[in-house]
């Protein structure tokens, strides 16, 4: 059983590519939100503009390079450079050649449902000679997960999770789990998220204010809602053995991972419990909190209207 360490972060949301762009965002106070409008596949009704934090066009061929991107799904695409991301975050190889010790799993819960309707609706509203057939693999759930593992050359376990907003976290805790356990030495983990037009559409289905002015609030005293936002984010999980081979810096370590359902009535609200298990699977005691060292770099500045908190 070896210990799970955190050795890198790959990052693509709307304050860039990368762990630094991220980090200078969350210091400054935020990220833009623009207005945007969700492209209706052939014969569908337009969307109205939403909201929205988007993602931020990735620089894919400097990742990537330049076989196979151009029919990549948004979310694979942007999964798959978090991964690359990631491992060179990590000072681990980009590129490996179907190596069995190194694994992918992503959590998400949209992927590949944007180009399964755009395909649909194409085949039905201009026949099937419209329809490009290299979109195919890129309409299933694990898409994401195989591009990174394509892409990396990650031989290992290869996981999609699809939990709702737990996603990610499961995607997390099964990759730190299957490193606990010695099948991975390092895992690729983490999620992806777009809004696309199908998850806008079903969306306000429910709530008709969703993605707009009126609803996203935050902040507000009768707030509603949060904007919505866009990434993809993927951690390297690694075997202490392995970190300390290479001397990796070490960002931080998986210590135990908890899960939980249901309502809080009766008991414990879900998140308590959850963190409750997840402490116990650590060896630490309810309530216990275990510090770790970490380096963690400067803010540039606390933001306009800001003051910086120490903690």
């Amino acid at each position: 059983m070896s210990r799970v360490l955190v050795t890198g972060i790959g990052a693509v949301t709307s304050a860039g590519t990368g762990r630094e762009a991220l980090w200078n965002a969350l210091c400054d106070g935020g990220a833009p939100a623009t207005s945007s409008t969700p492209v209706a596949p052939p014969g569908l009704p337009a969307a109205d503009p939403v909201l929205l934090a988007p993602m931020a066009t990735p620089p894919a061929q400097e990742y990537l390079g330049r076989r196979g991107i151009r029919v990549l799904s948004p979310e694979s695409k942007a999964f798959a450079i978090a991964a690359v991301a990631a491992c060179r975050d990590a000072g681990l190889p980009t590129r490996w050649e179907c190596e069995p010790t190194v694994g992918v799993a992503a959590g998400t819960t949209t992927a590949g449902l944007a180009d399964y309707v755009e395909l649909l609706a194409t085949r039905l509203d201009l026949g099937v000679e419209r329809v490009n057939p290299a979109q195919g693999p890129q309409t299933g759930l694990n898409a994401p997960a195989a591009t990174a593992s394509i892409f990396t050359g990650a031989g290992g376990p290869n996981l999609t999770l699809s939990t709702g907003r737990a996603a990610s976290a499961d995607a997390l805790a099964a990759s730190a789990r299957a490193v606990h356990a010695g099948e991975a030495t390092v895992m690729l983990a983490g999620g992806v998220q777009t809004l696309t037009y199908p998850e806008v559409y079903a969306r306000r289905g429910v709530d008709p204010r969703f993605g707009t002015v009126d609803r996203a609030r935050p902040l507000d005293r009768e707030r509603a809602g949060a904007v919505p936002g866009e990434a993809a984010v993927v951690l390297a999980l690694e075997s202490a053995d392995a970190a300390a081979r290479r001397r990796a810096v070490v960002l931080a370590e998986v210590v135990g991972t908890g899960a939980a359902m249901g309502p809080a009535t009766g008991g414990a609200p879900s998140r308590g419990r959850a963190g409750g298990g997840g402490r116990h699977r650590g060896g630490h005691g309810p309530g216990h909190r275990r510090g770790l060292g970490q380096r963690r770099p400067p803010c540039r500045g606390p933001g306009p209207g800001r003051r910086r908190r120490h903690t």
